[in-house]
């Protein structure tokens, strides 16, 4: 027992009360907010942690815990066996692909900002790797949500002129 509490950094106090004295655990919406102070200007990557965390995770944790916003938004799905097969056939081959691509764009973003991230913090800068990272946010940010992340916070860092921008 006293070698996991000191693994955990657990101190004797915490481990006698622990629904008083224990730390939360560090999660997603605490990161965002964890050791700034209310009226401290935020750097590039808290603002970029805080943009996706209201933007997109809350939407995604709503979805992976079924509270009623994710009922909202995949109602249709979910709902479908009681709909006609005219209506089903509606949302199996316009909804549905439309929220998986979505999804998907999404997903590839996060991603993205994770490999750019890692990049930055290994001053990574030979080669072509900065170049097929430009080359990715291009591609992806035909799509809005994603291109203000790219604007928000790796602009500064990937000089993207074309950004957006069909070729």
């Amino acid at each position: 027992m006293e070698e996991g509490r000191a693994d955990l950094l657990i101190t004797e106090e915490e481990a006698l009360n622990p629904t008083t004295a224990l730390r939360q655990w560090l999660t997603i919406g605490l990161l965002k907010d964890y050791g700034v102070k209310k009226d401290d200007p935020l750097s590039r990557g808290r603002r970029v942690v805080k943009y996706l965390y209201t933007r997109f995770y809350s939407e995604l944790a709503s979805i992976a815990h079924s509270d009623g916003f994710a009922q909202l938004i995949q109602g249709a799905l979910a709902t479908s066996i009681a709909l006609t097969p005219e209506q089903r056939s509606i949302i199996r081959e316009d909804a549905f692909p439309i929220q998986r691509s979505r999804s998907m764009f999404l997903s590839s973003m996060f991603l993205l900002c994770i490999i750019c991230e890692v990049q930055q913090y290994l001053a990574f800068n030979d080669g072509l790797l900065p170049v097929r990272i430009l080359r990715i946010w291009e591609h992806l940010s035909v799509q809005e949500e994603i291109r203000d992340v790219y604007e928000m916070g790796y602009k500064e860092l990937y000089d993207l002129p074309s950004v957006g921008q069909t070729p």
